[in-house]
């Protein structure tokens, strides 16, 4: 597999159905949140920003090493939600179970099948598109191989003007997690990690509340942070790149857990304020046949809510990489 053969965007027929689907969504979506308005308006000055300052649309990259962390789902919801307040959005799965892109592909299928069926009918498809304008609005969604992933592919990616936001969901690494930013045994999930955290405004670290991911996630964010100091001392960064920890559940939780929450909490890593608490419905949503979206129950509400004061700490964090 190689990036040839996972183009990096849709084809002109894609696009263009993109472009009728959510718009009425969008508009009750601002209505349901008080807070919306104001973060569109504080999202859309650090796309202009990065555009302006760095050429580049705003990069966001959802990093770990340990799978089952919540780094697709999380991935997916933060790209639906920006798309949902109508930024333009691509997810780049450069993960191998291809989760967060088989979610949002089965969308575009399903709705393009629609369409397809209804054309042969005889119906417009304009029509069709119309009556799709409730529906939460469409996320583009590409894969490329871990392999294939370099500095000048990312650049060839964010130059794309037609997105406001890219959002990448890396590769979890199941050995040699030591190893991602040590040039001398670099392997292929690391340089990818490397890669990102040379070129992305905010990294974000999925941490599910169990001792042993909480010690993965501190042993990523420690050589992370020096690697990105490294770069700035240097004056080779691009980016002054900001990265934090997102600590996320599943709804039961035990004692050690809440404990190793706690002293984690002490710690003097970077985290988000806000602790998500998921689902495993969400979680396994990828692997439903014909899944319409990643809002899927009551709990999912309440992390849609969750995720907005992320996003709002995301776009924070996001102009501080600019410089400001």
């Amino acid at each position: 597999m190689n990036s040839a053969s996972k183009p990096v965007t849709y084809n002109s027929e894609t696009i263009s159905m993109k472009k009728g689907i959510g718009n009425k969504f969008i508009d009750d979506f601002d209505k349901r949140f008080k807070a919306i308005p104001e973060l569109k308006l504080k999202i859309k000055r650090v796309v202009e920003l990065s555009k302006e300052k760095n050429k580049k649309p705003l990069i966001i990259s959802f990093a770990s090493e340990k799978g089952g962390c919540g780094k697709s789902t999380m991935a997916v919801t933060t790209s639906q939600l920006l798309a949902n307040m109508g930024f333009k959005v691509q997810l780049i799965d450069v993960d191998n179970n291809e989760s967060a892109y088989r979610m949002l592909i089965s969308r575009k299928k399903n709705i393009q099948e629609v369409i397809n069926n209804a054309v042969k009918e005889g119906v417009d498809e304009s029509l069709i598109i119309d009556f799709k304008t409730k529906l939460d609005p469409l996320v583009d969604t590409a894969l490329v191989d871990k392999e294939s992933l370099t500095v000048d592919l990312v650049n060839e990616i964010a130059t794309d003007s037609a997105y406001d936001i890219i959002v990448f969901d890396t590769p979890g690494v199941k050995e040699k997690r030591e190893e991602n930013f040590d040039l001398a045994k670099l392997n292929h999930a690391g340089e990818v990690h490397m890669i990102l955290a040379y070129l992305s405004n905010s990294i974000v670290i999925p941490m599910r509340v169990t001792p042993l991911d909480i010690t993965i996630a501190t042993r990523l964010i420690y050589p992370l942070s020096q690697f990105v100091d490294h770069l700035e001392k240097m004056k080779l960064a691009v980016l002054k790149t900001q990265a934090r920890i997102l600590v996320n559940s599943i709804d039961q939780r035990t004692g050690t857990a809440l404990n190793a929450l706690e002293e984690f909490q002490n710690s003097s890593y970077k985290q988000f304020k806000t602790i998500i608490r998921r689902s495993d419905k969400i979680a396994f949503a990828p692997y439903f046949e014909g899944v319409q979206t990643a809002f899927t129950t009551k709990v999912a509400s309440q992390m849609q809510e969750s995720f907005l004061e992320v996003i709002d700490q995301i776009s924070d964090d996001a102009m501080v990489s600019l410089g400001e």
